[in-house]
């Protein structure tokens, strides 16, 4: 009888947390299955920062005709 492959490594697992992070979502817990990885985030409505990018954008928009 041989070991089957893991449906998902430890790696997988970090770069999941470290997105979350990355978006100002902390994580609460997480919820480990064969096929998938859950995260379930902080329900009081952590609120989200914007990145250059989105700040760039409105300004832009933001501009008189």
């Amino acid at each position: 009888m041989t070991r089957r492959p893991a449906a998902f490594t430890k790696a997988d697992l970090t770069r999941a947390v470290s997105a979350a992070l990355a978006c100002n979502l902390p994580v609460k817990r997480t919820e480990i299955s064969p096929d998938r990885i859950v995260l379930v985030h902080d329900e009081t409505g952590v609120p989200v920062l914007q990145g250059e990018f989105d700040q760039w954008k409105e300004k832009r928009n933001a501009r008189s005709s």
